[in-house]
């Protein structure tokens, strides 16, 4: 049981690395962080399965599903990752609030994710509760974050072919923390290995 916590922490680890070097991608305009982020990506598709397989045999159900979140994860890091991609070739910028707002969001996952690596390893209700919360609070901010994002375009701050990528990110940001919702859900809920 210790070696499968241990995988899914590190598997967790890898997502959080993989959305630092998109983030940092998309904050630098940096190719060469989007492809060690797609580098990444990879050999999380890849452990998900043998990780599934893993807790099947265990039979540890409170954590079956993990694996299967952490790859969605990983997709839509990779959507971050593509839409980054096209802002830099096209040389598009986000103005200064939609960055300042991006920037709250991925730091508020890094600390989500963070929090979630520790807590398959111990699992700690409390501390879950807050995560939830802290989701719920992210994703509001995501909410008024695309409803700000029309009143900038409306009031000519904003690039319009900017507003479908930056839209995108903040989709791609609110499903990393619907899957990082679910497995603490799961978690708190399920009656696995404590």
């Amino acid at each position: 049981m210790k070696k499968v916590k241990e995988e899914l922490s590190m598997m967790c680890n890898q997502a959080k690395e993989m959305l630092r070097l998109a983030y940092l991608g998309f904050k630098h305009h940096s190719l060469k962080r989007i492809e060690e982020a797609k580098e990444i990506g990879k050999g999380i598709h890849l452990q998900s399965e043998e990780l599934t397989t893993l807790l099947v045999k265990e039979e540890v159900a409170s954590l079956v599903g993990f694996p299967g979140h952490f790859e969605r994860i990983g997709d839509a890091i990779e959507s971050i990752l593509t839409t980054t991609q096209t802002k830099i070739k096209e040389g598009l910028m986000l103005s200064d609030k939609a960055l300042a707002e991006v920037d709250l969001i991925f730091t508020g996952i890094d600390e989500l994710l963070s929090c979630l690596s520790d807590n398959i390893q111990i699992k700690n209700k409390v501390i879950l509760e807050h995560m939830v919360e802290r989701i719920n609070g992210l994703n509001r901010l995501a909410s008024e974050s695309a409803t700000k994002h029309e009143e900038r375009l409306i009031a000519g701050i904003c690039m319009p072919k900017v507003g479908p990528l930056y839209l995108n990110i903040l989709d791609s940001l609110r499903q990393i923390n619907w899957h990082i919702k679910e497995m603490i859900l799961h978690q708190n809920m399920g009656e696995g290995p404590k």
